[in-house]
């Protein structure tokens, strides 16, 4: 029996093709994806748009894994949970100084919590994997809503922290200028090799022709830049990013720009302009979501939300920021804002579902073949596609 890398091998094209199938027209690539994937992603094939919005069929298990100077969170699906197993949160204090930790008192402590279990055993079959890519003054786990639902959806994330713009410089400010490409770059060899290293945890786990890019804001630039200069990177999910000038769109990668129509720190404006410059390519599109701002792709206007937010909290401890550091942290967290919770259920439908067409030969969703306007629950989508 062939093993599940010689599988993804002999593969290769009939994926390739597939995914120009799922992104360009309205046909049935289910018997592609059958035939062509493991039964991971043979599970949720037949999954309605609908039920993206909430987790998929797989457990998750996480793990950190070290680039020699920076840390990797990857979330995976996992198998063999067992109910009473520990389950992961996280708290942006991790990311800060020792003497913020200690400053915070355990009660006050902001956390998110997941259903992932850390080092849980990895589900026998390969995934697609995603690299994603955090914002400005943020952390590798700042959108636990998504990374995680992509796992239980049947993808390998892996997130490393771009330490010189990281939340910690806020307070200690970095001594030089990161290499944010190279971040990925590099979690995208650290993934590859420990798929083909027979005593890692993600041995023969990940589909290396099938790798995509996420990322939020600074991170959804570097997504795209990401993809403009690393041939591997089949589709990218950018959320409050422009197209950089200097950036030349590579013509056959998929591309999804999300954006809020009250988002003050990248203008909608401008994300439109970059969409418009990319829009007649095949598998380009873009979602934006009315009254949203711009932390409404993160967890971040969830964190101390009953203590003022993160700023409020900070101020109660006497810890002050400069204004445009306040701004940054709190566009999308206002009352008069889509609330993030009420965004983030469409948020994985549209990611998710852009992922599994472009990186695995799923159909997309008649929601998201043709340009309208999207009316789920509370939220008002405007949905454009080539």
């Amino acid at each position: 029996m062939p093993t599940a890398r010689q599988t993804r091998s002999f593969t290769a094209v009939v994926l390739l093709a597939a995914v120009f199938v799922a992104c360009s027209t309205t046909g049935d690539s289910d018997t592609t994806e059958r035939a062509s994937r493991s039964n991971g992603t043979e599970r949720s094939a037949d999954s309605s748009f609908s039920e993206l919005a909430t987790d998929g069929p797989y457990d998750v298990g996480v793990t950190t894994l070290s680039l020699g100077d920076r840390d990797v969170e990857v979330w995976y699906p996992a198998t063999d949970v067992a109910p009473d197993a520990p389950r992961v949160s996280y708290s942006i204090l991790d990311w800060m100084p020792l003497y913020v930790q200690m400053l915070i008192s355990e009660a006050d402590r902001p956390v998110v919590a997941t259903t992932a279990v850390r080092d849980a055993e990895p589900m026998a079959a390969s995934f697609p994997l995603i690299v994603f890519s955090h914002g400005q003054i943020a952390y590798r786990a700042q959108s636990t809503f998504l990374t995680h639902a992509l796992a239980s959806w049947g993808f390998v994330v892996a997130a490393p922290d771009h330490i010189e713009r990281g939340v910690q410089t806020i307070l200690v400010p970095a001594d030089s200028f990161g290499d944010d490409v190279g971040d990925l770059q590099r979690t995208i060899d650290l993934a590859l090799a420990m798929d083909s290293d027979p005593a890692s945890l993600l041995y023969d786990r990940i589909d290396e022709f099938a790798i995509g890019a996420l990322g939020h804001s600074a991170g959804g630039v570097t997504a795209i830049r990401l993809a403009a200069v690393d041939p591997r990177v089949r589709s990218v999910v950018a959320q409050a990013a422009v197209i950089p000038a200097d950036t030349t769109w590579p013509r056959g990668t998929s591309l999804m720009l999300q954006a809020g129509t009250d988002d003050d720190i990248v203008p909608l404006a401008d994300i439109r302009r970059s969409y418009a410059a990319v829009r007649r390519d095949p598998g380009t599109s873009m979602a934006v979501f009315e009254a949203a701002g711009h932390l409404v792709f993160s967890d971040v206007c969830q964190l101390a939300a009953d203590k003022g937010g993160l700023f409020g909290l900070a101020a109660s401890y006497g810890v002050t920021v400069d204004e445009e550091t306040e701004k940054l942290g709190t566009d999308g967290c206002q009352a008069d804002e889509l609330p993030a919770v009420d965004a983030w259920p469409v948020i994985r439908q549209l990611t998710i579902a852009q992922f599994r067409a472009t990186l695995t030969g799923a159909p997309l969703p008649p929601e998201m073949q043709s340009s309208g306007t999207l009316h789920i629950d509370d939220v008002t989508v405007e949905f454009s596609t080539h």
